[in-house]
């Protein structure tokens, strides 16, 4: 879990915290159990896209 919360808060440019609240988010909008998700993130089947709203330094 923490390893795939700093692997998503390096490829977004966000920090921890909202990291894991996109993570969080993802498996719940998928419907998948978290630590899947985050299996999944470490072993670079997934990443997470950046919100197209907000800019880089928006979530810091």
């Amino acid at each position: 879990m923490h390893q795939a919360t700093g692997m998503i808060s390096a490829q977004l440019e966000v920090g921890l915290a909202q990291a894991f609240v996109r993570l969080r988010a993802y498996s719940f909008a998928h419907e998948r159990r978290l630590g899947e998700v985050a299996g999944d993130v470490v072993a670079r089947r997934l990443r997470l896209k950046r919100d197209r709203q907000a800019g880089p330094d928006s979530t810091r």
